[in-house]
């Protein structure tokens, strides 16, 4: 939890570094939490969470 908060406050001062490594063990959520992440930032709205309805979003939606 202390991730999605950490990610969630970064994005919403826009400072989101050019890299972030997803590391740690199997399972504990690294993939979705990257997507999430990716599509926040995408997101034609500008909104963390994403909003799961544009274009941008349904589109990583789809991928995953």
């Amino acid at each position: 939890m202390k991730v999605k908060l950490f990610l969630e406050k970064m994005y919403r001062q826009g400072r989101i570094p050019q890299a972030i490594l997803f590391y740690g063990k199997e399972g504990v959520g690294k993939r979705e939490m990257a997507f999430e992440l990716a599509k926040a930032m995408l997101c034609l709205k500008k909104q963390y969470p994403a909003c799961d309805n544009c274009h941008s979003c349904k589109l990583i939606k789809d991928f995953f």
